[in-house]
């Protein structure tokens, strides 16, 4: 069964209990699905004396939720009724991050939340996109801007780096599990890509 058949035959099934009593049957429980993937053991190529802290990521209202967004047409998105995420995909996203950028070597240290050791670089983002795209087969489409920003002790940020990242993984089956394996591989591959700007611009002479 394709993806687009499967989302439809689940949100077919919905309906078709919400019309009918099965002798008050309890729905089945949600599947629940995680992004992950494995850290690379790569040794940075630069280190800075610096404090980075990362803000919670927000993003678009069709993204908020747990639900899994699945786009069958341009204008036309879907949700899978039995299947979601493990919790929202901005928390997943933003924990694997913050493990990457803590992980890298890169930085002094990276923070996030109410901490009293004081920062010199802020990073944010928004979460655009996050959906599985059943029009021509299935692949994992992730979009996330950032701001990454210098954190003067006195004065305003200063804005470093203004960017949209954005990934697209083939599904190599159209098993949900691959497709969240799909996703797994297009968050690794935006956070590599942000890490070495950071270096880049962390290396720079300052002005």
């Amino acid at each position: 069964m394709s993806v687009r058949r499967g989302v439809a035959a689940l949100s077919s099934l919905a309906l078709f209990s919400g019309c009918m009593n099965f002798g008050n049957s309890p729905a089945p429980s949600p599947q629940r699905f995680q992004i992950n993937y494995s850290l690379e053991n790569t040794p940075p190529q630069s280190h800075f004396p610096v404090t980075l802290r990362i803000s919670p990521l927000t993003t678009d209202g069709l993204y908020a939720r747990d639900r899994i967004v699945v786009r069958t047409g341009k204008n036309r998105v879907d949700h899978y009724e039995y299947r979601r995420w493990a919790t929202k995909p901005a928390r997943m996203i933003f924990d694997l991050l913050q493990r990457d950028l803590a992980a890298s070597g890169v930085f002094r240290a990276v923070i996030s939340g109410a901490s009293p050791v004081a920062n010199d670089l802020l990073l944010s983002g928004v979460v655009e996109r996050i959906e599985e795209i059943d029009t021509d087969g299935c692949s994992a489409s992730l979009k996330i801007r950032f701001l990454f920003s210098r954190t003067p002790s006195i004065g305003v940020d200063v804005p470093l780096l203004q960017k949209a990242y954005e990934a697209s993984e083939t599904c190599r089956t159209n098993d949900v599990e691959d497709f969240v394996a799909a996703m797994s591989r297009s968050l690794a591959n935006i956070s590599k890509r942000l890490l070495r700007d950071i270096e880049t611009i962390l290396s720079e002479p300052a002005p």
